[in-house]
């Protein structure tokens, strides 16, 4: 297991799993990679969806995408309805959009100390990694769920941080806090022993 202090190398091949799963939640329209699009590209990975493919359903995972669209939509369409009601036409309310949200599905900003000069920060910052996706130039970070998956994968991990070990550290983390898994009806201990295999 690789020391709190130590470096640990990330795979290429683990940096295109997560460059994979920033792009899944770019396309189902999230601001953060969730664990849902995490377990996607881990079954996009040639090796580790293989072994996956005996345990989760893809078909089932897929159908997922459609009844969480269908989720936020609703979650949207209450809130812009509430706003409408107490600020009346043509007023918003300023809170957050991922106050909406399942909090294990966002991240927390990091409050930017002021500059000198009094400039605003360069760029929003949360306690959590982003990852590129598309040709590099959009960053999408890692929602609270898919961070602890990330640093549970990492523990489990000696020498290099590879795919496999996320999907370790995805099943380590169902056990703890039920999510996707949990609604595919799949038992975390499956999941561990089909990577356990590779």
């Amino acid at each position: 297991m690789a020391e709190a202090q130590d470096q640990l190398p990330i795979s290429d091949e683990l940096f295109t799993l997560m460059r994979g799963a920033a792009a899944h939640a770019k396309r189902m329209g999230e601001r953060f990679v969730s664990s849902y699009a995490l377990l996607l590209a881990l079954m996009d990975d040639p090796v580790v969806g293989a072994a996956l493919a005996a345990v989760i359903d893809r078909e089932k995972l897929d159908g997922l995408f459609e009844v969480r669209k269908a989720e936020r939509e609703r979650a949207l369409a209450a809130a812009a309805e509430a706003n409408q009601a107490h600020f009346g036409e043509g007023m918003r309310a300023t809170k957050r959009e991922d106050a909406l949200e399942d909090p294990r599905a966002v991240a927390d900003p990091v409050v930017e100390p002021a500059s000198s000069r009094g400039e605003p920060p360069p760029m929003q910052r949360y306690d959590t990694l982003a990852f590129t996706c598309g040709n590099g130039d959009e960053r999408i970070w890692l929602s609270h769920e898919s961070f602890a998956i990330f640093t549970e994968g990492a523990r489990r991990a000696d020498g290099r941080l590879m795919p496999h070990h996320i999907g370790i550290g995805f099943a380590a983390e169902a056990v703890r806090s039920p999510g996707v898994l949990a609604q595919l009806r799949v038992e975390p201990g499956k999941v561990t022993d089909a990577l356990f295999k590779l």
